[in-house]
């Protein structure tokens, strides 16, 4: 009997220490923190605060991310310093290198250029940032204009009045922080715009159309053309291609129309015309002046008279219809079938406001019927 409650004590002692030690793990979990190396930014959590090992510090956060321990910077590693707001990295105890270049010697081939030199090695420290000086703390005019916060202006003037009769006194520059400009308004909504309706644009696409705002003020018909035909045609002298257009301004082919030359032909024959008919009522007699027969027009002439002694003008109407028929102006043009009747001649007549001895123009007399 005593042998078996020996047995039931031990049971209950060693269930005791194992629900003990059970508990005791769990209260450790539960008290586990987590650390940062301060050297390399490592992070890992620890059974308790008396596990974390030097070098390391616990964390504010549970993560142990974005909320740094609050210690000196000086006692940071670069990359922690670098995630702590506070710190920054300064180079310190930069050094250089590179070669020198000997004395040259006369005759002597030129030495091998020195290599580019490295970056500088230097040591990196974490230290606490420094505020930046406010623009209006600054009162030297250079560093002022160096600072992109700053800048150097004149004003506002002292209280002190001004002595009467002399001038005041320039109102002092000093350093301020630049002002940034409100930013523009934004435009205005732009405003509803109906589509046309494709009765609008029925042979081609509708495009609409913007303003400065990007707003659709309006439509367009771009129209849809055929292929430009690609013949043209043989055009006569005196004549050009001009091409034809639809009723969407589509152009469907080609036609021959005059380049202006041989109108530019007619209207000088008229002009030298006028002047072959000037005649003088005081020389010879009114019909012995109006003697020469020629051509009244370049195009579909009749026959007129005009006076012979404007042989210079005369002499221009021939060439003038020797250049029109070399450019074959008139070969193409259709005149009227009725035949023209010849006149008997022609008369010096007096202009209407002209007088016996003044200047006059011959003028064709009627046909014998």
């Amino acid at each position: 009997m005593r042998s078996t409650n020996l047995r039931l004590g031990l049971l209950v002692v060693a269930a005791v220490a194992t629900m003990a030690v059970a508990c005791g793990r769990a209260v450790d979990d539960d008290q586990s923190v987590n650390a940062i190396n301060l050297d390399t930014g490592e992070r890992r959590a620890f059974g308790s605060e008396g596990a974390v090992p030097p070098g390391w510090q616990t964390c504010p956060d549970p993560a142990c991310t974005g909320v740094l321990p609050p210690l000196p910077c000086a006692k940071l590693g670069a990359k922690v310093c670098e995630l702590s707001p506070r710190c920054e990295l300064k180079a310190i105890n930069c050094m250089g290198s590179g070669c020198v270049q000997p004395s040259p010697t006369p005759g002597a081939p030129e030495p091998d250029p020195c290599p580019p030199p490295p970056p500088p090695s230097c040591e990196y420290v974490c230290v606490e940032k420094q505020p930046q000086p406010t623009c209006e703390s600054i009162t030297d005019k250079a560093k002022c204009v160096d600072n992109a916060r700053c800048e150097w202006q004149q004003g506002p003037c002292p209280g002190a009045p001004c002595v009467q009769g002399q001038p005041c006194p320039p109102c002092p520059f000093s350093c301020r922080s630049k002002v940034t400009p409100p930013p523009p308004p934004p435009p205005p909504p732009c405003p509803t715009l109906p589509h046309p309706g494709p009765d609008f644009c029925k042979d081609g696409r509708i495009i609409p159309k913007y303003d400065q705002n990007k707003c659709i003020v309006g439509y367009t018909c771009e129209k849809q053309c055929p292929p430009i035909p690609a013949s043209y045609p043989q055009c006569p002298a005196g004549q050009k291609v001009q091409p034809k257009y639809d009723h969407n301004g589509c152009v469907v082919g080609y036609e021959c129309v005059s380049d202006g030359s041989c109108e530019a032909l007619s209207t000088a024959y008229s002009a030298a015309l006028a002047k072959a008919k000037v005649c003088q009522l005081s020389q010879m007699g009114p019909m012995a002046q109006c003697d020469v027969a020629v051509p009244n027009a370049l195009a579909c002439a009749c026959t007129t008279y005009v006076s012979g002694i404007n042989s210079s003008a005369i002499a221009e109407l021939k060439k003038l219809k020797a250049t029109w028929d070399s450019k074959g102006c008139g070969q193409y043009l259709a005149c009227p079938a009725i035949a023209c009747m010849a006149p008997q001649g022609g008369t010096c007549t007096a202009n209407a406001a002209g007088a016996a001895g003044a200047y006059a123009r011959c003028v064709d007399n009627a046909p014998t019927p």
